[in-house]
């Protein structure tokens, strides 16, 4: 569990939502729990977050968090590239094309956004898978995303701030648009990242 200000970011929100911390987050209120849940089943977990809690304990915990009065907000964070691969940016519609595994359908994000709704929570959080690609890092998305993310910049990945980017029209054509349209559905509100960090006092 990380903190910033008075966000707590929970990976594992079964901690926090058991004693004796429930009652310090009663005690210091206003705060609120963000909690990382990427997935909704634990077939995309097992593969992208070996080492991630099950969904359903992270979905648990939300409950607990909420049924307790704690502000919480659900980070569907990062957001994969989805099939199908729009064609103005890539050859091949598939992910399967680049020997990539199949990622999170909007069926499942939706799915996650209703829990989200259905148990009160503040907002969905959002940001853009970003590969880490420093010397340095041992993470094994820097080549398994390799040709993914090079092809929509003619074979060559775009990095900035040590990591490999998706082309920025894509994200806030392409990617975002359909998980806002979802949350607007049920009547949540959907938040980027870096607004989330800036706006949440």
């Amino acid at each position: 569990m990380a903190v910033h200000g008075r966000n707590l970011y929970a990976w594992n929100p079964t901690i926090p939502a058991s004693e004796p911390y429930l009652s310090l987050l009663k005690a210091i209120q206003p705060c609120q729990i963000e909690v990382s849940l990427t997935f909704y089943d634990d077939r995309g977990r097992k593969f992208y977050e070996p080492g991630a809690p099950l969904v359903e304990s992270r979905l648990q915990g939300i409950r607990k968090l909420r049924k307790a009065g704690i502000r919480t907000s659900l980070r569907i964070d990062p957001l994969f590239p989805r099939e199908p691969l729009p064609r103005q940016y890539w050859a091949n519609s598939s992910l399967k094309a680049y020997g990539v595994e199949r990622t999170h359908a909007l069926e499942e994000i939706e799915a996650l956004v209703s829990f989200g709704a259905s148990e009160g929570c503040q907002r969905i959080i959002v940001s853009p898978l970003k590969v880490p690609v420093g010397r340095r890092s041992a993470c094994w998305l820097k080549e398994y995303f390799r040709d993914l993310y090079s092809e929509p910049f003619g074979g060559k990945p775009l990095i900035r701030g040590f990591a490999s980017r998706l082309p920025q029209d894509y994200i806030t054509s392409k990617l975002f648009p359909p998980v806002a349209d979802i949350c607007d559905q049920f009547g949540i509100e959907m938040i980027n990242c870096k607004l989330n960090l800036i706006n949440t006092k």
